[in-house]
């Protein structure tokens, strides 16, 4: 199954799960994260699973591996995904908007009547911290912050507007102590990122956290050995060659400096089984 960018759909849709849990515990400690990868590597997926513990605790993960070591209560999550605000000039309007929506979103149903629609991204977060959360503390999970301005790198006057909004977006996070745990995930390694969010822990490079996303070759025979072994089977071939087949042509990035992790984007391995199942291959 591929594009699936919801914890709970798994279940619903039989699919295979790759248990990326153990490390949830770890990165929510770290309390203010920022994480790059590129797009398709399971960064909507992440930012669901974190959802779903924190608003409700491990009901929905047994089997998983965080089941036994999650030990944090539950909060509030604000889920605002920057995917897709790329105009400039109505860029802080949406933005407004899906700050109100994620407020509804984690319960705060009344946000609609007493904060009537705002436009103006300062004011509008200023209130959702007094008249909303009102001291009590939640979770912000930033997906795709970078979209606005890659989809604007060659305007340089959108680039320095949104450049500003984006300074206070990171402000607000850090000073306005409304946040246990933050989040921002974004698609690029921006040299900007280390300015904008130098207040948060950079794990994009960082090995310990390299197989958080996408599958790493040993998660691959681990959880795929029985499609491993069909592919193999029908191209009358070893599951060696079939690996050294995916490593040809499925995308995958490497991770660390001294440590060197390898992990392959999931779409484009799904994509590889689907398409090995769907037809009678020649031999790889």
């Amino acid at each position: 199954m591929t594009g699936i960018s919801q914890y709970t759909d798994f279940a619903a849709k039989n699919a295979l799960f790759v248990d990326k849990t153990a490390l949830l515990q770890k990165l929510v400690d770290e309390k203010f994260v920022l994480l790059s990868r590129p797009r398709r590597f399971g960064k909507s997926l992440l930012v669901s699973m974190l959802t779903e513990l924190f608003t409700n605790g491990v009901k929905n993960f047994q089997g998983k591996t965080i089941y036994e070591r999650w030990h944090e209560k539950t909060y509030p999550a604000l889920n605002l995904s920057f995917a897709g605000l790329t105009n400039p000039d109505t860029f802080e309007v949406e933005l407004c908007t899906t700050l109100r929506n994620a407020c509804y979103a984690a319960g705060f149903h009344g946000i609609y009547d007493f904060i009537p629609e705002c436009k103006d991204f300062k004011t509008l977060s200023g209130r959702v911290v007094r008249q909303v959360l009102k001291g009590q503390q939640a979770v912000l999970l930033i997906d795709e912050w970078e979209d606005p301005l890659l989809a604007n790198l060659n305007d340089h006057s959108a680039n320095d507007k949104l450049w500003d909004l984006m300074r206070y977006v990171c402000f607000w996070t850090r000073d306005s102590h409304a946040f246990w745990f933050v989040l921002v995930t974004g698609s690029t390694r921006n040299p900007h990122s280390s300015f904008i969010w130098d207040s948060f822990r950079n794990i994009s490079k960082e090995p310990y956290y390299a197989a958080l996303l996408g599958y790493t070759s040993e998660e691959l025979q681990t959880n795929f050995g029985a499609y491993l072994s069909r592919c193999a089977d029908r191209n009358q071939c070893s599951t060696a060659e079939v690996m050294a087949q995916i490593k040809r042509t499925c995308a995958r990035m490497s991770i660390g400096q001294d440590e060197i992790v390898q992990v392959y984007c999931p779409e484009d391995i799904h994509s590889f089984f689907c398409q090995e199942a769907a037809r009678s291959c020649p031999t790889l």
